[in-house]
């Protein structure tokens, strides 16, 4: 297993104790280091698991479990099977919990990738 699928496997995990560790995370790290670790793990045109993107919902915006639960039923993703990509995530979060935060990620991720491009 290489370092990428681990990183996987452990995102995809259901455990309280990552749940903990993620918190602890937030708590610890300055927020653009977490919108820099989210552009390094992400791009605008992969499809990304709804639990992947929840949990790194959690960990730019500090949003609880139940919160997330709420929002993936009242709009029909499932966790495990519904995928989408950046640019959709962050259409379906505007105007709900921590929506000025992942603007910034947008607004960031987006300048970003226009300066790969102009490479």
């Amino acid at each position: 297993m290489d370092i990428q699928e681990l990183k996987t496997k452990v995102l995809n995990s259901e455990s309280p104790l990552l749940e903990n560790y993620m918190t602890n995370f937030i708590k610890s790290t300055a927020k653009y280091n977490r919108f820099n670790k989210f552009i390094e793990t992400h791009n605008l045109t992969d499809e990304y698991s709804v639990r992947d993107l929840s949990r790194w919902h959690m960990i730019l915006t500090a949003s609880c479990a139940q919160g997330r639960e709420d929002f993936a039923k009242e709009h029909n993703l499932d966790f495990n099977k519904t995928k989408m990509t950046v640019p959709e995530f962050f259409e379906l979060v505007k105007g709900s919990y921590g929506s000025e935060i992942i603007e910034r990620l947008e607004a960031k991720m987006r300048a970003v990738e226009k300066l790969k491009s102009n490479k």
